[in-house]
């Protein structure tokens, strides 16, 4: 069996409001990954067609359609190669410095009209409120962007660079001495493509978040130098799923300090039609061959991540403009990453806007508790659980007007609990 072979990337971020600034430093990491992947006879979807009639077989009330094209193998060890030459995934990763590191700053990526007119600046300028705190620990923040995040972003998700950054969690974290760290999953953006039904599934993915988190634990990531002592995960709508199952497979071996996983619940299996249907998917095209797929137009990524009044039209055209695509073994494989319990026995954040669709049906409080409340009995081991509904959100948290609020809740549980 030949290994995956992932380029992976390292992206992150600076605290526009900061004095001090960022040190980013965008680098390529090879990893030779195995996994143990559902054998699926499903044939990619190679036009639109084939793409609405995944959604809907996909999104059917009380079936499981992963289980019905499950082969007489049912699992496989792949070898998935990369369907062209690899694309090198280029990550930034961003350590917070008071005094040394010189402004970072770039220029914002090209977009269709009509924001691409419009001059965006590429920082914001200093808030002169803002007092470092010499005593926070130097802390490694690892964050991975979702696969069903994917049908709309790539890493960017957590750097978003319209209106200055404004839109940016990484920002806000490295203003609280935060180091930050986060990669395109494997098949999407800048990493390696694979075969998007037999080689870009959780299991594969999961094994690349070990991967990587493990490298950075022991300081041996090319390029760089620091050891962390203490790694939090933070995670979005898949990427929560990934989070959930990385610390139920490692849950008291250090493999994460604490955890936030934001846009989740248990309400998946139930609400996931709400996603699938509200997405409009098409082939995603740019690049990307049969089996990977993307919201086709600007009201679906509207209906699948943003609430009612609580966005700026900017931005959401933003996000359509700069997509990214998710494939399919993501989305026939992310139910098996939640099922059982989880012993983790560090700290937990559940964060979830109230209009989340994928994760509440659009309503968090249709029960009491709260839907992402239900999520703590999933939790038998940990030392702390909290559960926290962001009002007036959808699911796209890192994308509203409740965005700054969302960021300030995530980092004051990581203040007070690592």
């Amino acid at each position: 069996m030949a290994p995956k072979i992932l380029s992976s990337l390292l992206l992150a971020s600076l605290a526009a409001a900061v004095v001090s600034a960022r040190n980013c430093k965008n680098l390529t990491i090879p990893l030779s990954l195995s996994a143990q992947n559902m054998d699926f006879t499903l044939k990619a979807p190679a036009n639109d067609i084939e793409v609405t009639n995944f959604v809907l077989n996909s999104g059917r009330a009380g079936a499981n359609y992963a289980d019905e094209i499950l082969s007489e193998n049912k699992a496989t060890t792949p070898s998935p190669q990369p369907t062209a030459s690899p694309t090198r995934a280029r990550a930034a990763r961003c350590r917070f410095s008071l005094a040394t590191n010189p402004l970072y700053s770039r220029q914002a990526k090209s977009i269709p009209s009509p924001l691409s007119q419009r001059a965006i600046p590429d920082s914001s300028p200093a808030d002169k409120s803002y007092k470092p705190n010499p005593t926070q620990p130097n802390l490694y923040t690892n964050i991975h962007p979702p696969p069903p995040d994917g049908a709309a972003f790539d890493r960017t998700y957590w750097d978003f660079p319209f209106h200055a950054y404004n839109y940016s969690y990484a920002n806000a974290a490295l203003a609280r001495n935060y180091s930050v760290f986060f990669f395109d999953r494997p098949g999407i953006g800048e990493s390696t493509r694979g075969d998007p039904v037999a080689a870009i599934q959780s299991s594969l993915e999961l094994s690349a978040l070990r991967a990587l988190t493990a490298k950075l634990r022991r300081g041996s990531v090319r390029g760089i130098s620091a050891r962390y002592e203490r790694v939090v995960h933070v995670g979005h709508s898949y990427g929560s799923a990934q989070t959930y199952a990385l610390t139920a497979a490692h849950p008291d071996d250090g493999t994460s300090d604490a955890v936030a996983l934001t846009g989740f619940s248990q309400g998946l299996g139930t609400y996931v039609g709400n996603f699938l249907f509200g997405g409009n998917f098409v082939l995603a095209g740019a690049g990307y061959g049969p089996g990977y797929i993307t919201c086709g137009d600007v009201s679906a990524v509207q209906t699948n991540f943003f609430a009612p009044d609580n966005f700026d039209p900017d931005i959401l055209q933003a996000t359509y403009a700069t997509s990214a695509p998710t494939a399919v073994g993501e989305l026939l494989t992310i139910g098996s990453l939640t099922t059982t319990n989880n012993s983790f026995t560090g700290p937990v954040l559940v964060i979830t806007g109230e209009r989340d669709g994928a994760f509440c049906g659009g309503n968090c409080y249709v029960s009491e508790p709260s839907i992402p409340d239900q999520t703590g009995n999933s939790f038998t081991n940990t030392t702390s659980f909290e559960a926290f509904v962001v009002p007036g959100a959808g699911h796209g948290l890192n994308l509203e007007y409740t965005a700054q609020a969302t960021y300030a809740k995530i980092l004051d549980f990581f203040d007070k609990s690592v």
